[in-house]
């Protein structure tokens, strides 16, 4: 940011080609985004930390973080492997380590850190998230609840936002975590935690009620009558000993048997055990929003934090909305760790007088690159390609014929979601479609759903309960009238997680209006463009290596467009 303005975000793991990056420090996003800006690290005043490493700090007596495990340790009996967890938390975030290690890794790409180096500005890792949701929502005052596994002691937390100041009203300490829960589940079911919990919320669709599995559960988490209005037995999950994965004990096992295999055809069983932790889970949530709610009065919502990203919880909240709970919602689509990155520096921008709330239209903060680029990178790779008048008609027509169509346009979205600039898209209309997804590129478990791209003007007509819904974060039902015209979208639930899509992104506006007029259907199946266990594609040279390594049938590119038989119908030049 500079000035107050959010200029680029963008993620380590786009760069370095490695799923969520997971505890590397961002210097190729940094670089991006410096060199995005037009800024010199000479030029930057301070760099906000979205995790409050003084509570870690080494002190006399310990510091606040390991006063805090000490006192755990009164209570609850812990393993090898989770002291072992707990150590290596307390020296990753000692404010000395991360500042040797943050400019070391700047350096290797060539950021060289003076002596006057930016002071690190650390922030609780919570408040960012509800800094990241509240100023970026709208709303000129929110109820704001963040909820993940754990930043600092907190797991839950649910704050006022007015004007410029957000300030906590609740709290929920470890060990009490929903996020713990849901990860402690997506590992035992053979996933991995962390990364595959939205596997486990499609999967928990094709559950059904068990008596029995309720009954185990009943002894792992449920609801009570004092705060926080639910429970969450630790000793299943990190306390107690760990003989078959990190995340669930053996206590868990002696409960539910081995642990299970990840499933690519739905198992029953496995299917089961995850309805039961969806529905868990939108029950403690909503037990705590509906008792500490209900003692003020009625305001605006805004969530935020790696729960944030389960859309089934997500749609049964916008129904609590509809019966008044809250008046308006506002999920912040940045809702990982990621998002806290921009949350820190919107509190560090009020700490130094220049802060301003910046409402989210759209997330394309990323890399792009211009057509004279791309024409290089296309004719280096020896490819044949096309040059269109207009792509988006292009795309609508190989959509109609049943062509799946990857399509790589403009700066880059930020976020889990692909939005229609690092996309995937495909015909809705026919099932055949999405599996031909599958096969020609994710290769993917196939009872998971596809995601949804949708005009605007045309969500009554699809959805009940329409609403703006830009950033593929929630789910909604389809109306019956709809669910068999588009079932490539449609999950077994009867849910879609949709894109409304306005004239914000003109060419993927422009694709859906040809689509239209093209086929009825005023909507395209979105998934993400990329690889098995990869993040979205970057750069020109990842789209055409991927587009290479699959089946897809075309690749739209800028103004080009490389087709799997050859020339294009509308050719221009080459």
């Amino acid at each position: 940011m500079r000035d107050g303005e959010l200029l680029a975000f963008a993620e380590e793991e786009r760069f370095v080609r490695e799923k969520t990056a997971v505890n590397r420090y961002p210097a190729h996003a940094v670089k991006f985004c410096l060199e995005y800006g037009g800024i010199d690290i000479t030029e930057v005043t301070s760099i906000a930390f979205g995790w409050n490493a003084q509570k870690y700090a080494f002190v006399s007596g310990g510091s606040q973080m390991e006063q805090f495990y000490d006192s755990l340790s009164k209570i609850y009996s812990k393993d090898v492997k989770t002291l072992a967890s707990e150590k290596e938390i307390l020296l990753r975030f000692q404010p000395e380590r991360i500042e040797s290690t943050l400019f070391q890794a700047l350096s290797e790409v060539g950021i060289r850190v003076s002596k006057k180096s930016p002071t690190i500005q650390y922030f609780s890792h919570h408040h960012c998230h509800a800094a990241s949701a509240f100023f970026c929502s709208g709303f000129a005052s929110s109820s704001i609840l963040t909820i993940d596994g754990s930043g600092e002691e907190t797991c839950l937390a649910l704050w006022e936002g007015r004007g410029s100041q957000i300030q906590i009203t609740e709290r929920v300490e470890l060990p009490n975590s929903l996020g713990w829960l849901y990860s402690c589940f997506t590992e035992y079911l053979g996933f991995r935690p962390y990364r595959d919990e939205g596997k486990v919320m499609a999967l928990a669709a094709y559950g059904r009620p068990d008596t029995n599995l309720e009954r185990v559960f009943d002894k792992v988490t449920g609801l009570v009558e004092s705060f926080p209005f639910y429970r969450v037995d630790p000793n299943y999950i990190f306390y107690g000993r760990h003989s078959y994965g990190r995340r669930f004990t053996d206590k868990l096992v002696t409960e539910l048997g081995a642990p299970r295999e990840p499933c690519f055809e739905v198992d029953q069983v496995s299917a089961d055990i995850a309805y039961q932790l969806q529905k868990r889970l939108e029950d403690a949530v909503l037990s705590f929003l509906r008792h500490t709610l209900a003692k003020r009065p009625k305001n605006n919502l805004c969530l935020a934090g790696g729960v944030a990203l389960n859309c089934k919880l997500n749609r049964v909240l916008a129904t609590e909305q509809k019966e008044g709970l809250f008046e308006g919602f506002f999920i912040q689509p940045l809702s990982s760790d990621a998002g806290t990155a921009l949350g820190a520096a919107l509190l560090e921008n009020y700490r130094i007088g220049l802060g301003r709330h910046v409402p989210l239209k759209h997330l394309y903060w990323g890399p792009n690159f211009s057509n004279d680029e791309i024409s290089g990178v296309l004719r280096k790779s020896g490819v044949k390609y096309n040059r269109v008048s207009s792509v988006a008609t292009e795309a609508a027509q190989l959509l109609s014929e049943g062509s799946v169509v990857a399509w790589f346009q403009g700066r880059a979205e930020a976020g889990p979601r692909a939005l229609g600039n690092r996309s995937i898209l495909a015909n809705p209309t026919s099932s055949r479609h999405a599996e031909a997804v599958n096969l020609k590129l994710k290769r993917r478990e196939p009872w998971r759903p596809f995601g949804s791209s949708m005009l605007l003007d045309a969500a009554d007509d699809i959805l009940i309960r329409s609403e703006a819904a830009p950033f593929m974060i929630q789910s909604f039902l389809v109306k019956d009238s709809f669910r068999k015209q588009i079932p490539a979208v449609v999950h077994i639930d009867g849910s879609t997680r949709p894109q409304t899509v306005t004239r914000e992104n003109e060419l993927l506006h422009e694709i859906l209006e040809k689509f239209r007029d093209l086929t009825g259907m005023p909507l395209v199946l979105n998934t993400s463009f990329n690889g098995l266990n990869e993040p979205l594609v970057n750069t020109p040279d990842e789209a055409i290596e991927t587009y290479l390594g699959s089946d897809l049938d075309a690749l739209i590119i800028g103004e080009f467009v490389i087709k799997r038989n050859g020339t294009s119908p509308s050719d221009l030049d080459s």
